[in-house]
């Protein structure tokens, strides 16, 4: 609920704001601020973050990274631009509490 979130905020950030002072917000998304993020928010960036280097080929070793590289084009997000993009994700951005989320199919 949004009493819950409120409350949630006012006894949080006050303590990450003196654990990271050099953060500029801790209302959004920073690898420092990652493990006090929500599971839900966690979970979707690893994701995201994961698919990409997978993508990329960065798990791949040798000639097997080689020959996918052959085989298709490589993504243009730098490390950099995702952590850019990562950063104005917001505390609870990827929650469904019911009204908002995924629909079931069929």
């Amino acid at each position: 609920s949004m009493r819950d979130r409120g409350r949630h905020k006012t006894h949080l950030w006050p303590m990450l704001r003196q654990l990271y002072p050099n953060v500029s917000s801790v209302e959004h998304w920073s690898p420092p601020l990652h493990w006090s993020f929500p599971t839900a928010d966690r979970h979707a960036i690893n994701l995201l973050w994961h698919h990409h280097a997978m993508q990329s080929g960065q798990y791949l070793k040798g000639q097997q990274q080689q020959q996918q590289r052959q085989q298709q084009p490589q993504p243009v997000l730098p490390k950099e631009v995702r952590l850019q993009i990562f950063s104005f994700t917001g505390r609870g951005w990827f929650k469904s509490d019911g009204n908002r989320g995924m629909t079931k199919l069929g």
